[in-house]
């Protein structure tokens, strides 16, 4: 659930970053966006399986507390709590990275479970506590999920990746992504975070973007995606993006006619002698002028 919310956010990010011309259909992206978000929306599911996960927590502190094992995804819960970090010693690498992760899971999963405690307390039945506590519910399911996507990433590329050079390039993605969480949510960690260790988070993270900039092209071509699989102006692999974004523009039913549609309306409001001075200058480059249009 939290890895489809990511990545619906993620898309839209892509979107915004490519300006207006990740506005148009041709891009591609506008489609993808809204295709992934169903399984991010519909029937509520993220809301219902969230709180699924929050049910696992409450009962996984209860049988730490009761002194029986627990299942290895919630093994964490047994690790005492980070103290505050020393922002001239704390290394921001993937295990450090990865145990701030844990940290902040292990204390959302006690927190809930004390606040769901308290509500029984009182005589709540067990849906009735848990509604009482849904915002937190929500919150201790979400950095349990996001500890458990970085984990099994982080062992996968340990133990899996034999490639020396791919390796490196996967784990600069993954630090970049737990650093962004780090920054993003930096009110996760008060209790061990301070001014000067973000300081070193924000530094990091432009040091890892000016990393990750050569390997863009070829972790992006990895996914093998064909330019009509893609369907994209945008990432086709000729780099021909204008060209193809003018060719695409051609078939809309709305440029089939030299005159625009609606001008007969538009003509009366607009300054046209504005219009024609920028005719007779505009250039693309060293190509002749363009075709005028009669206003």
């Amino acid at each position: 659930v939290w890895s489809t919310l990511w990545a619906h956010e993620g898309i839209e990010d892509c979107r915004k970053a490519c300006g207006g011309q990740g506005y148009l259909r041709s891009s591609g992206i506008c489609d993808v966006m809204t295709n992934f978000a169903e399984p991010a929306t519909v029937e509520g599911e993220q809301v219902i399986l969230s709180l699924q996960v929050a049910r696992f927590l409450i009962k996984a502190v209860g049988e730490l507390a009761a002194g029986r094992p627990v299942v290895g995804s919630v093994e964490y819960l047994k690790e005492s709590p980070l103290q505050q970090l020393d922002a001239s010693t704390f290394r921001l690498d993937s295990g450090n990275l990865l145990t701030l992760m844990r940290d902040r899971a292990a204390r959302f999963a006690h927190k809930l479970a004390k606040a769901f405690q308290e509500r029984t307390a009182k005589g709540r039945a067990f849906d009735a506590a848990l509604n009482d506590v849904a915002m937190l519910a929500y919150k201790a399911a979400e950095v349990h999920s996001a500890y458990v996507f970085v984990r099994n990433n982080y062992l996968a590329l340990r133990d899996l990746v034999k490639d020396d050079a791919i390796r490196a390039a996967l784990v600069r993605l993954l630090d970049l992504a737990m650093l962004t969480q780090v920054r993003e949510h930096a009110g996760d960690w008060m209790g061990c975070l301070n001014e000067h260790v973000l300081d070193n988070v924000n530094a990091r993270i432009n040091e890892l973007l000016d990393e990750i900039r050569p390997d863009c092209i070829g972790l992006v071509d990895g996914f093998g995606c064909t330019d009509d699989e893609l369907g994209s102006t945008l990432g086709r692999y000729d780099g021909n993006v204008y060209e193809a974004i003018y060719d695409e523009a051609r078939l809309s039913p709305l440029n089939a006619s030299p005159r625009m549609v609606g001008w007969e309306h538009l003509e009366r409001v607009i300054d046209k002698d504005i219009l024609r001075e920028g005719m007779n200058t505009q250039r693309a480059g060293s190509s002749p002028p363009v075709a005028q249009a009669k206003l």
